[in-house]
């Protein structure tokens, strides 16, 4: 508990972490500002309270604050996949407007209960074993899948990404020659899926479309449109 590995273990693991979180960070507040109608500012300012709330909980929890609060195990906080169904209920119960206030208060309210049972939830372990805790966390991604689906129709890069993902399950030992920082961070299928999905979005829709211009007027060049390129 107390090891403190060198840096080239600590950051490829680091890396591995942020890519693994990453997505579970930004989905709620992706699906839930939609849902509510934001614009790409309102969203993006809802992902980025995710990113520094999920930040300074995981300085909590990995810190920790003497015995107080903070359990000192390494993981990263994430903003959980469990609350979108109820925030979605909410937000269509909810008029228009004050849909973002409802569901903020319900969260505060969770929040005061979970603080209100915390001490006591250890004891109420016997009765969620692996058996129940398998079913609720598969329904949550069965609930969840028709966002995902519906967002992945990228055609090849998403083909890529899931492929690269599904990698590390299909062939454990696949990355076994692999340096041992590259071992840690492509060994997860979520952190390799979603590192290849970044690196292909940039490529293909920012970097790449740098050169669009230019090349849609080399192509009608090449085709004898008489369009001179200097």
């Amino acid at each position: 508990m107390d090891e403190k590995p060198a840096a080239k273990r600590l950051v490829p693991a680091a890396l591995q972490h942020i890519a693994a979180m990453y997505a579970g960070v930004v989905t709620p507040p992706l699906i839930i500002g939609q849902a509510v109608g934001l614009d790409t500012a309102g969203r993006t300012r809802l992902i980025a309270a995710s990113l520094l709330i999920a930040g300074l909980a995981t300085l909590l929890q990995t810190l920790g604050i003497r015995r107080f609060a903070g359990n000192r195990l390494p993981f990263v906080n994430a903003a959980s996949s469990a609350g979108i169904t109820p925030m979605l209920a909410i937000a269509e119960t909810t008029a228009k407007g004050h849909q973002l206030p409802a569901i903020y208060g319900a969260v505060m309210v969770a929040g005061v209960v979970c603080l209100a049972v915390g001490p006591f939830f250890g004891k109420l372990l016997r009765f969620f074993p692996p058996l129940v805790t398998g079913v609720v966390i598969t329904l949550i991604g069965v609930t969840l899948m028709p966002v995902p689906v519906g967002w992945a129709q990228g055609g090849d890069l998403v083909a890529v990404s899931l492929g690269a993902g599904i990698i590390p399950l299909a062939a454990p030992t696949f990355y076994a020659d692999f340096p041992a920082w590259a071992q840690t961070v492509l060994g997860s299928g979520i952190s390799a899926g979603a590192l290849v999905a970044v690196a292909l979005n940039l490529f293909f829709h920012h970097l790449g479309t740098r050169s669009t211009p230019r090349a849609a007027v080399l192509s009608a060049a090449s085709s004898g449109s008489g369009t001179q390129i200097p």
